[in-house]
């Protein structure tokens, strides 16, 4: 995709849609008989490690998006459609790696500086990681860039990220309208202030549960309704 010429301005988390054998060692075999331009980011990290396919002073046809393209470094979380737990651990390590690289460019996480790949292009990427961090764009986001400022600067729960838009009173008036929910049907609901999600799988809720304590430093509300 040709030299960047300066350090990237941002980063983009995608997830590979791949099963469980879509580890870092595919990759590796599959990425040279692969047509660049349709797709592929800098970096993939799965069970069996990390795969650097392109150096960083380069481009990569990675989010369909010209200026994403130019300017973003890019992560793959491999193994997206597989097992969940492999799935979050691999999360974990892209997590570690892109704060590693952000520290390296100087770079705050922020919503200028952590994209998803949705908002560049029409796709659900990254998917599974929407599924699991509150079901929108925007609570994935938030998510990624409460973790890469923990990693980053040492956050405690309950601390609004460096540069989030978002206030601490702003996230007050948001604790309103997010909860959890069960009806009867032994399966729990999360709204998150725009849209009811099912959870159908119990790491789900443990992770948005998570998620809310970090970010608000309060309890998810939960109801039962029979």
């Amino acid at each position: 995709a040709g030299v960047r010429g300066y350090n990237p301005t941002g980063v983009v988390i995608h997830n590979d849609a791949g099963s469980n054998g879509a580890n870092a060692g595919f990759y590796n075999n599959w990425l040279p008989n692969h047509n660049p331009e349709n797709g592929f980011a800098h970096v993939y990290i799965a069970s069996d490690g990390r795969l650097q396919a392109s150096d960083f002073s380069n481009m990569a046809w990675h989010c369909a998006n010209s200026y994403g393209n130019a300017n973003y470094a890019s992560w793959e979380v491999c193994q997206s459609e597989g097992d969940l737990n492999q799935f979050l651990r691999n999360e974990q390590a892209v997590l570690d790696d892109v704060a590693k690289y952000m520290k390296q460019w100087g770079l705050t996480p922020n919503r200028d500086t952590v994209k998803l790949h949705q908002e560049l292009s029409a796709t659900s990427c990254p998917r599974r990681s929407v599924e699991v961090h509150g079901g929108t764009l925007e609570s994935c986001r938030s998510y990624f860039i409460t973790e890469l400022n923990k990693r980053l600067t040492g956050q405690t729960s309950g601390t609004v990220a460096v540069n989030n838009t978002q206030t601490n009173t702003e996230l007050e008036d948001d604790d309103l309208m997010k909860f959890t929910y069960t009806n009867g049907d032994k399966t729990t609901y999360y709204f998150n202030g725009e849209k009811v999600i099912a959870l159908s799988h119990p790491d789900q809720l443990a992770i948005v549960r998570k998620t809310y304590k970090e970010t608000t430093g309060k309890d998810l509300k939960n109801f039962d309704w029979k």
